[in-house]
């Protein structure tokens, strides 16, 4: 009698746990967690098994507003920020690929801490030539592809005392806009 007892107990508890989980997803309590977790292991298993450039996210895991992501870049030195803006330029062309966010959204902000040697947009495809990468990301204006996917818009065409550069992906010409 007494473990006939405890069994429904423990029947009833776990009917419990599930209605509660239940009405929880139904009215939303719960959605938000499911999503992100649904989101966030899908992402990461496409990217694992069909690789970054061709796993899709579904459109209900992209967010309406894409935030840009705020980073600093501490050194002075030419070669070392224009390596580094490059790679954040990159990232967000395959960003956009990957989650198909085809349209207008900003992609980085760059806090720039100190005063930088001169970058320029001839500076950042140099390196793209020079490592054979004019693959990922085109700037005809420089030689480096047929098309011109990077549209630097820096005030004087250098960068040199501005303190943040905005990267963002622009939909109406399929390019990545420096601004700063």
């Amino acid at each position: 009698m007494k473990g006939l007892a405890i069994n429904i107990i423990f029947s009833l508890i776990i009917a419990l746990v599930g209605v509660i989980v239940f009405i929880s997803l139904v009215t939303g309590a719960l959605q938000d967690t499911a999503k992100w977790f649904y989101c966030d292991v899908y992402a990461k298993v496409t990217s694992f098994f069909l690789g970054q450039e061709t796993a899709s996210i579904p459109k209900s895991c992209v967010p309406s507003e894409v935030q840009p992501v705020v980073a600093e870049i501490k050194d002075q030195s030419n070669g070392v920020v224009s390596r580094e803006m490059l790679s954040y330029i990159i990232t967000c062309w395959k960003e956009t690929e990957i989650k198909q966010l085809y349209k207008t959204h900003p992609c980085y902000e760059l806090h720039l801490t100190s005063q930088v040697g001169d970058v320029t947009e001839q500076n950042v495809t140099d390196i793209l030539i020079n490592e054979d990468r004019c693959k990922s990301i085109e700037n005809s204006d420089y030689g480096c592809g047929s098309k011109n996917q990077i549209l630097w818009e820096i005030d004087g065409a250098v960068i040199r005392d501005q303190k943040i550069i905005l990267i963002k992906y622009d939909n109406s010409t399929d390019a990545i806009r420096v601004i700063g």
